[in-house]
């Protein structure tokens, strides 16, 4: 009888340390993903904002640019204003 207890307590010693085995493997395939994914979404996100940020400083440059374009042509229309009245007196 004793052998028989003995032997069920090896059985359920040995599927106890499978048991734990496979959920602690499992556990770190799961993890692995799981780090894997937020690495993946982190190096998207940061190379998404890198790319609104070249926009935005296109978006910028071109606004500056055409604010200096239209200085330039309101001078221009104030010169020539000033001209026409000097050939009108």
């Amino acid at each position: 009888m004793s052998t028989f207890l003995d032997i069920r307590d090896a059985i359920i010693k040995r599927l106890n340390t499978t048991t734990a085995a496979v959920i602690a493997i499992s556990t770190l395939v799961g993890m692995g993903f799981t780090i894997g994914k937020f690495y993946g979404d982190v190096t998207s996100k940061g190379e998404i904002m890198e790319l609104k940020n070249k926009h935005t400083l296109e978006i910028i440059e071109l606004r500056n640019a055409n604010t200096f374009e239209v200085l330039d042509l309101k001078k221009r229309i104030n010169l020539l204003e000033i001209d026409n009245e000097k050939r009108k007196k």
